[in-house]
């Protein structure tokens, strides 16, 4: 359907001009149907990677059953839920999360 829409414009685009040269008429529509045109392109293309980026998979690593993220040296670690104690990140090396404050340290 949009293909269909960009087609129709590129040769309207593509036809136009020289209509309008044959007619007389000013270089200023000229550029105004090829400014449209390349504007509808530039569209197509953000609307292309953005279905990219919206389809791309994790990585290997996250799809890993209990893998957690890493994080930061004071930053917190852990949350408590009633009794138990969930890691939210992995502290990075020579630290490790102290669930009296739930930070690592």
């Amino acid at each position: 359907k949009d293909k269909n829409k960009l087609c129709i414009c590129c040769i309207f685009c593509a036809v136009l001009p020289s209509i309008y040269s044959y007619c007389g008429a000013t270089c200023l529509y000229n550029s105004t149907y090829i400014a449209i045109c390349v504007y509808y392109l530039q569209i197509e293309a953000l609307q292309e990677v953005l279905e990219r980026l919206k389809n791309t998979e994790k990585p290997p690593a996250e799809k890993k059953l209990g893998w957690v993220p890493s994080c930061d040296a004071g930053e917190p670690c852990a949350v408590r839920k009633g009794a138990r104690i969930g890691k939210l990140c992995a502290c990075p090396r020579g630290t490790s999360c102290s669930f009296s404050v739930m930070k690592c340290s």
